[in-house]
């Protein structure tokens, strides 16, 4: 018996980098996964890559910046799988320079999109989950922050406010919901070389 077995997982921004190792350690312990990711085809290859059991994943592509699609992903989830019991929250939208700078030249726009995303897409995932998870009895939610959300930096500012807040929702989700047994932790990891980093980066230098 793995670890998640009988449990079913949504895991978002899960079809490169962190998200898609959560999801296939998920399911290498047993768990169901349902495969969000904004790229739908990235979200299809990474479900072709769990295990070979039947029903044991689904693809998303989900933009979790919009409260509709939200709704419906985790309708699927429980449509499909019966409920919800653990989430990831790892999809996230990082603008690099020179667009996501210092604040008296930061891009309002980039400012929006990606508090958007980061936050707001976070909490209309926890939204969603909570009802279903305590529906069976409680369940685990890891919000996907960063090194960045706790301490300054001289650009990517909009990132860094947007993680540092997602800290604190955090708390305030593992405060309000710890005794319907849901517990709820941010992860802080540093700069991890995913391939979506790289061709970032790759798209920054050619530019310059």
């Amino acid at each position: 018996m793995g670890r998640f077995e009988d449990k079913v997982a949504v895991v978002t921004g899960a079809g490169a980098g962190i998200g898609k190792a959560c999801a296939l350690a998920i399911a290498r312990e047993g768990g169901r996964v349902v495969v969000a990711d904004i790229d739908g085809s990235a979200a299809i290859a990474c479900t072709a890559q769990i295990a070979s059991k039947a029903d044991r994943a689904l693809a998303s592509a989900t933009d979790i910046a919009d409260v509709h699609a939200v709704a419906a992903l985790f309708e699927t989830a429980e449509r499909h799988f019966g409920g919800v019991d653990l989430l990831v929250n790892n999809a996230s939208a990082m603008h690099l320079t020179p667009r996501d700078r210092a604040i008296l030249d930061l891009d309002l726009a980039v400012w929006d999109q990606t508090l958007a995303t980061n936050l707001r897409g976070t909490l209309l995932c926890c939204r969603q989950a909570i009802p279903r998870m305590i529906a069976r009895g409680g369940g685990a939610i890891v919000n996907m922050s960063s090194c960045q959300g706790l301490s300054g930096d001289t650009a990517q500012t909009s990132y860094a406010a947007s993680k540092a807040a997602m800290n604190m929702l955090s708390a305030s989700l593992a405060t309000q919901y710890g005794h319907a047994q849901i517990r709820c932790n941010a992860v802080a990891p540093g700069l991890i070389m995913t391939d979506r980093l790289l061709a970032k980066l790759d798209e920054c230098t050619q530019r310059h």
